[in-house]
């Protein structure tokens, strides 16, 4: 098989791992690959078919017109004369977003020269037209008429086209036959199947995997020790990889503040994994800010440490942290939003509805006391139900079953 995965970036982010996962497991077995991409640093790895400038004044182009996903001319060309020489048995379409394609040409390009296509919808935006999250809201199913988040979607464009967003992304996919759409949670193909665009498409569940070679449970840490926190004081884990204080933030950084301030008298002890340049100001004394982590085996040895992780998002459409933290043998605890609630291994995770910090509070509790003891439990559970291994495999079962 000659396969050809698109992608916003390569080598990095949650989707760029993916891309390698499905990348090394195909050329293990014996197929070729071709990595596409075009957001980053020129690499040999892979085909890059935006430059950094032209991205930039897409972007503002985009800003203007209120087409997130439908302007782009010459990196578009670029990609589909690599389409044209290369002669793909596949495309596989990841998070190309960022201003770098134009993906109403791109799909109707592949689906007029019959492209077999399978989309993975890390985000929400191939079913929807703009959004790349739809806050759960449904206006995308009649054509985002009347659109409650014109700026969200439009990423604050002077014009806010929603509809003909919504109007040429419907085009792009009208008549497409050899379609196979992969959701990466129960919940975004429950999304996805109610979109009219995307209809007739093959839809199937595929989970993200998770790195278990690294994200495994480990008693090498000393997050205790560092930060002179005694045995008897639970340790509340919180990643992110933007930490907000502001309310209606999308990874509900302001609940995690006021849950801990609500717990002050508990014992128990708040970890924040974010970006460097959050706001710090303000936090209880019972929370402690440990900023950006990006070597995979310090949090993997965080997450092993803790005795409970929370997710406080608004709308995750898979959840990795929630994956990342049961293979590291911790429970999880938090907000009803879409995917962690559904990949959740349930009887090691409790979720509630969305801001409810009474309850929230209640069953982090109950989950402490329900797995206590139970580290390595989580963890071989965990790891056997997201390893990359089993994603890949799953992939490779879809691209045999679309040859045949």
């Amino acid at each position: 098989m000659k396969i050809m995965q698109i992608n916003g970036v390569i080598h990095s982010g949650s989707t760029g791992k993916i891309v390698d996962d499905i990348k090394d497991f195909l050329i293990d077995s014996g197929h070729q690959v071709t990595i596409c991409y075009g957001i980053g640093k020129k690499t040999e790895d892979g085909y890059k078919f935006c430059y950094r400038y032209e991205q930039a004044i897409y972007r503002r182009v985009s800003q203007i017109i209120g087409l997130r996903y439908g302007f782009a001319p010459f990196s578009t060309m670029r990609l589909i004369k690599k389409i044209e020489q290369e002669k793909p048995d596949i495309v596989h379409l990841h998070s190309i977003n960022g201003n770098c394609v134009n993906i109403m040409k791109l799909l109707t390009y592949l689906k007029v020269n019959n492209y077999p296509t399978v989309i993975t919808n890390h985000a929400e935006f191939f079913y929807t037209g703009n959004c790349t999250s739809t806050y759960g809201c449904n206006q995308y199913i009649n054509g985002c008429i009347n659109c409650p988040r014109t700026g969200w979607a439009t990423d604050n464009a002077f014009v806010k086209n929603t509809k003909k967003a919504w109007d040429r992304m419907k085009e792009a996919f009208k008549w497409y036959n050899n379609l196979y759409m992969v959701s990466v949670s129960p919940y975004i193909m429950e999304r996805a199947q109610l979109s009219p665009f995307v209809k007739q498409a093959f839809h199937r569940v595929i989970m993200n995997g998770v790195d278990t070679k690294v994200f495994h449970f480990t008693n090498k840490g000393n997050i205790r020790e560092r930060l002179k926190i005694d045995g008897e004081t639970k340790i509340a884990l919180f990643v992110t990889s933007s930490f907000s204080l502001e309310p209606n933030h999308l990874k509900g950084g302001y609940y995690l503040v006021k849950l801990a301030a609500q717990m002050e008298k508990e014992n128990i002890h708040f970890l924040i994994v974010g970006n460097e340049k959050a706001e710090q100001t303000g936090l209880p004394d019972n929370m402690t800010f440990l900023g950006k982590i990006t070597n995979k085996e310090e949090l993997a040895m965080l997450y092993s440490e803790s005795d409970v992780t929370l997710i406080l998002s608004r709308m995750e459409t898979f959840g990795m942290t929630c994956a990342e933290s049961l293979c590291c043998g911790t429970p999880v605890v938090g907000f009803k939003c879409g995917g962690p609630e559904n990949i959740a291994l349930r009887e090691y995770s409790l979720f509630v509805p969305y801001a409810d910090l009474q309850l929230l509070q209640k069953n982090i509790f109950l989950i402490l006391n329900k797995c206590k003891g139970k580290k390595n439990e989580i963890s071989i559970k965990a790891q056997t139900e997201y390893c990359v291994e089993k994603m890949s495999k799953l992939y490779f079962e879809l691209y045999k079953e679309i040859m045949d």
